[in-house]
């Protein structure tokens, strides 16, 4: 499956991170920080899993994540264009990295 095939609302994934971490914005932009993921789909657009990479020494804590994590599989569906995706189970993505 190709990447063009798969879409999300990038826009969406920004606001959500940046109201979660909108305390820490200064400090983020200020260690150049960024958060990286790797989203897992259902056949039928649902977010199933998030794996996280970010800095080792990051401001953004356990709790951030969990409520990041909690809003993106509340809100974020993809969506899939042809039939290839009809061949898997789970679906994985990268979306590019937010950055501060």
């Amino acid at each position: 499956m190709q990447k063009k095939d798969i879409h999300i609302d990038l826009d969406q994934l920004k606001s959500i991170v940046g109201n979660v971490l909108r305390e820490k914005s200064d400090i983020l932009k200020e260690k150049s920080e960024y958060l990286s993921f790797l989203f897992t789909f259902s056949q039928k657009g649902d977010l199933v899993d998030i794996a996280y990479f970010l800095p080792r020494k990051t401001p953004i804590s356990i709790s951030d994540i969990s409520k990041i994590d909690t809003l993106l599989k509340t809100n974020v569906k993809a969506t899939f264009t042809g039939i290839d995706y009809l061949q898997y189970y789970f679906i994985d993505y990268s979306p590019p990295a937010i950055r501060f």
